[in-house]
């Protein structure tokens, strides 16, 4: 054994089954970013160079730029003032393959290269022309000439990528180690198809993963090439009505702990369903036990069936371990699409580190409707912290209520539906919290709220976004309440009855000539008050703003 490389060169000494390098054999590496690939292989030059094993770096580059970025310029210096590492710098000048191993090994004889056990060739991909087996059986006999270990570090973006790596997958006879690096959510991975070493083959993936609680980096050992990775498990629940399950698919027959810790899947898909009869904490939990047990590169997915999930709650599903929560609107077919497209995935998030309280406390629903302006302003502040916690958006508006009208008329006519959505009032002003909500959402909202115009309730409004905003109007509402107390409307609301969008007083339809007149219709008159733009059924013209 010449020396052991692995990601312990990239997140620190942690114990990890090493891949080590044989004398005589070619390795190959591939990945995709140059700060990756240059970490490892600096990383490990630095490892294997001393005083009785030296090292010799082919790079197509001049490496002092790569070192910088890697912090590793120092290091490497004074190996190279040691005479424990060798740089050379090759010029390629010649286009044909043959000719430019050649070169390179006439030039690596004239640098004592050949006298060194072991040899990195950095970008790799600007050595081969064409890359065939004719070229690598002649690296492979110097290597063996020389009692030499060769690893090529080969970068290409994209597609290139793939293609290089279908040319490598059918050159593996010829190589002893097949290995292509990538950053995840976690840190570092190293994907091998094969690696011979001292302990024989090995198949597996190595990744480093951060954890929130601590910062540290660890290495867990998986399968890569998971046997289950094609493997699709399904909830009867998230299967339509008249829809089949695909032949190549399992059905889950039984609810919640499908599997034990010892046969639980690894890197297959697992779909759940979201009907009007599914109890929304349960299939948090559902999800969260999932991805707790089963790791990042389970994908799990939550489909929706006849149910209907708000926006906060399938940012929710994200948080607590989801890969993707498909609307009911997807059609069977589609749906399908999107169950091959999450293929490969790895889950992006830091999973909260149990299921408790804290966790059940996003689950907590709300009050909704009209509230007094103490309990509005310590709603709003819980939704805040939910909102921040799950990263969803808000809306708090500020509307003034039209000259002609008080706010108590207007409240009558503000319909809230979802749990969480809540409003208050003062003299003057409507308040408005509409927790997940999106920007673009917003007047949409507003309009089923409301069953009239805009323009007829309200003079003017004012929207906050951000949650730094709604934080400063809330502030302000506190210090007024303290000073001069906002009106509790509650009990003069619940007294009054509910506007009727659409059945209230009016002429006949046949006697209304314009569309929009048909459409917006007078509410009834107040019952504790009579107003004066209510004493007379007069309808107001949208179109033209004139009554």
């Amino acid at each position: 054994m010449l020396h052991c490389l692995s990601l312990e060169e990239l997140s620190g000494p942690v114990p990890v089954p090493s891949l080590t390098l044989q004398a005589r054999n070619l390795y190959a590496i591939l990945s995709e970013e140059d700060a990756l690939l240059d970490r490892l292989l600096w990383k490990a030059a630095l490892a294997a160079s001393s005083p009785d094993m030296g090292i010799t770096v082919v790079t197509a580059s001049e490496p002092s730029r790569n070192l910088r970025r890697c912090g590793l310029a120092g290091d490497v210096r004074r190996a190279v003032a040691a005479g424990q590492l060798h740089i050379v710098v090759a010029d390629m000048a010649s286009s044909d393959t043959s000719v430019s191993i050649a070169r390179l090994q006439a030039d690596l004889a004239h640098w004592c290269a050949d006298r060194r056990p072991l040899l990195f060739i950095q970008g790799a991909e600007r050595f081969f022309s064409r890359l065939d087996a004719e070229a690598l059986r002649t690296w492979r006999q110097w290597a063996e000439a020389h009692a030499t270990a060769i690893t090529f570090f080969f970068r290409a973006e994209g597609a290139q990528a793939d293609g290089l790596m279908a040319s490598l997958l059918p050159l593996s006879p010829l190589l002893a180690g097949l290995a292509w690096l990538k950053s995840g959510p976690g840190g570092a991975c190293a994907n091998i198809a094969h690696w011979f070493g001292a302990a024989g083959l090995a198949v597996t993936s190595i990744r480093a993963t951060a954890h929130s609680d601590n910062q540290s980096s660890t290495l867990k050992a998986a399968d890569a090439l998971a046997i289950d990775e094609r493997l699709v498990f399904m909830q009867a629940a998230a299967l339509g009505r008249l829809e089949k399950l695909p032949a190549e698919w399992r059905l889950l027959e039984r609810e919640g702990q499908w599997w034990s810790d010892d046969t639980a899947p690894t890197a297959a898909t697992v779909i759940l369903g979201c009907t009007a009869q599914t109890d929304y904490a349960t299939l948090v939990h559902h999800v969260f036990d999932l991805r707790r047990r089963c790791g990042a590169r389970l994908k799990i997915l939550v489909r929706e069936v006849g149910g209907r999930l708000r926006y906060s709650q399938e940012m929710q599903l994200i948080h607590m371990g989801a890969n993707l929560v498909v609307p009911a609107q997807v059609p069977y077919v589609r749906f399908l699409s999107l169950v091959a497209m999450v293929q490969g995935q790895i889950f992006p998030h830091s999973l909260p580190v149990a299921f408790d309280t804290v966790t059940q406390s996003l689950l907590a629903v709300d009050a909704e409707g009209y509230l007094p302006p103490d309990r509005f302003v310590a709603v709003v502040e819980r939704q805040l912290e939910k909102m921040r916690l799950l990263q969803v958006h808000c809306v708090l508006l500020r509307m003034v209520v039209a000259s002609s009208l008080a706010p108590l008329d207007v409240l009558r006519h503000c319909d809230v539906r979802r749990a969480g959505d809540v409003c208050t009032a003062d003299e003057r002003h409507i308040y408005l919290f509409l927790p997940g909500c999106r920007e673009t959402d917003v007047d949409g909202t507003l309009e089923r709220l409301f069953g009239l115009p805009l323009g007829t309730l309200f003079a003017g409004e004012e929207r906050f976004f951000a949650l730094h905003a709604i934080r400063d109007l809330i502030a302000v509402l506190v210090s007024r309440q303290r000073k001069h107390p906002m009106p509790d409307l509650s009990a003069a609301l619940a007294g009054m009855p509910r506007a009727v969008h659409g059945t209230a007083d009016a002429r006949p339809a046949t006697e209304c000539a314009d569309p929009a007149i048909e459409r917006f219709m007078a509410p009834a008159p107040a019952v504790r008050r009579a107003l004066a733009v209510k004493r007379f059924p007069v309808l107001v013209d949208v179109s033209s703003g004139k009554s």
